[in-house]
């Protein structure tokens, strides 16, 4: 057993996650500083403003959202509007993963998939090397 590279990897595991914990820290004070400082752009009417070569400015962007319980609505509407090319239909792999988790196993333990799915889905065991705090 290499212990050098298992110290390496440790290493670079607890500093990937105090990166991560730095970042969630820096996205919270951005939020609250941004909150405040659209606020006082709007307030005093600046579009923009430049300092130590840094040009912050107040920008608006349309977006759209489906409204709740909608979705298959909308996308039967775009269809026949011709905008086809913007619907997807798509698997969460995240909630399939779960679903067939939770499968009865075969004698390797592996998920026996119903029927019309096992010609359609691969499944398989992924092994990673994974670090917690002793």
């Amino acid at each position: 057993m290499n212990d050098g590279m298992i110290q390496q990897f440790i290493d670079l595991t607890v500093r990937k996650r105090e990166c991560k914990d730095l970042e969630k820290s820096l996205t919270e004070q951005l939020a609250e500083i941004e909150k405040e400082l659209m606020e006082e752009f709007t307030r005093s009417g600046t579009q923009r403003t430049t300092q130590r070569g840094h040009t912050v400015s107040l920008t608006c962007t349309i977006r759209p959202s489906v409204k709740a319980g909608m979705q298959p609505a909308v996308c039967r509407a775009m269809v026949s509007m011709g905008l086809g090319d913007m619907v997807k239909e798509s698997v969460n792999y995240q909630t399939l993963g779960s679903w067939v988790r939770e499968l009865d196993k075969d004698g390797d333990g592996l998920p026996i998939l119903p029927g019309v799915l096992a010609p359609l889905l691969n499944v398989f065991e992924e092994f990673k090397l994974r670090v917690t705090k002793a």
